[in-house]
């Protein structure tokens, strides 16, 4: 992260240098909470060993909506949130004649947006600042594509898209992640942006649920978050009383 922090020669960084922690699976976003157009605290949710869950904020700086950024404060640990029940409706219009177009398009995307390769300009319209992500993930393949139907008196040479695509990690892994993809057609279509957290009904928790308490001396399973035992039609997943997760993990901790 050294990085993020600019201004500093204390690259402690608050630690004194004592002990072990390790981060089991990934760090999770838990929110922003920003205080004008340039400064925000953000909220990281990570499963600890030895500590369990663990909630943390720490401050943000981003003078260009986020194409550079610094970390500004110390962390500070905080409560966890409890699991919001959530409905994420399906789409049930979709342009199928607009989707089967805009394929192509976007495989091409992000095979050169993995790559960052010479190809990406191409992809892209006038206007669009997307860079790409050298190289970091491969793409193994765009698994959907879905587009709406455009309402009355939108302007039909600019969409939305939701894609589905499956990435290979250096490791060998394979990820599926989701994007929301804005497109505009001049002569051709080209991708102006986009974004992550494309909303899936595959993941939203359709039930509520409390805050997990931290145990040092259980893991959760893979892939699980904090929320993951609010998650309906889950059982197996959800953990016991009070929130704790009692899984052992099946694969090595990244």
């Amino acid at each position: 992260m050294q990085p993020f922090f600019p201004s500093t020669t204390n690259l402690q960084l608050g630690w004194d240098g004592k002990g072990v922690q390790q981060v089991i699976g990934s760090p999770i976003p838990a929110g922003v909470s920003a205080s004008d157009d340039q400064h925000a605290v953000v909220q990281l949710t990570a499963y600890l060993s030895p500590g369990g869950w663990t909630c943390m904020q720490v401050g943000v700086f981003s003078p260009n909506r986020g194409q550079t950024l610094a970390i500004t404060s110390y962390t500070a640990y905080v409560a966890c949130p409890a699991a919001a029940p959530v409905t994420v409706p399906n789409v049930t219009d979709e342009d199928g004649t607009l989707e089967a177009q805009l394929s192509p398009v976007l495989n091409s995307f992000f095979r050169a947006y993995g790559a960052s390769s010479s190809d990406l300009p191409l992809t892209l319209s006038t206007g669009s600042t997307v860079t790409g992500l050298a190289g970091s993930v491969k793409l193994v393949s765009v698994d959907r594509v879905i587009v709406p139907t455009a309402t009355k008196g939108a302007d039909p040479n600019q969409r939305v898209a939701t894609v589905n695509v499956s990435w290979q990690t250096p490791s060998g892994g394979v990820l599926a992640q989701s994007y929301q993809v804005t497109l505009i057609k001049v002569d051709r279509w080209g991708v102006l942006s986009l974004a992550g957290g494309a909303p899936s009904s595959d993941i939203a928790p359709q039930q509520g649920g409390v805050a997990p308490n931290p145990s040092g001396n259980q893991v959760p399973a893979t892939g699980q978050s904090p929320s993951a035992g609010a998650h309906a039609g889950s059982p197996s997943n959800s953990p016991p009383a009070g929130g704790q997760p009692s899984a052992k993990p099946s694969g090595p901790a990244r």
